[in-house]
């Protein structure tokens, strides 16, 4: 019972470290995320001004 438990315990640690992995990816990704978005948003905009001044000749 005892070795059991300390197995259990082990893979227990285990899962954790993979978790905190995990966020850790995620966090990373979302930031990823949040600055292509920056980066479409800003393309978009120029893409409205190139728009705008080609209209105006």
């Amino acid at each position: 019972l005892v070795g059991k438990t300390t197995q259990l315990e082990g893979e227990k640690m285990q899962k954790e470290a993979e978790v905190q992995k995990l966020m850790e990816e995620n966090v990373k990704l979302s930031t990823l995320l949040d600055k292509k978005e920056a980066q479409l948003l800003a393309l978009n905009e120029q893409c409205k001004m190139m728009a705008l001044s080609a209209s105006n000749m």
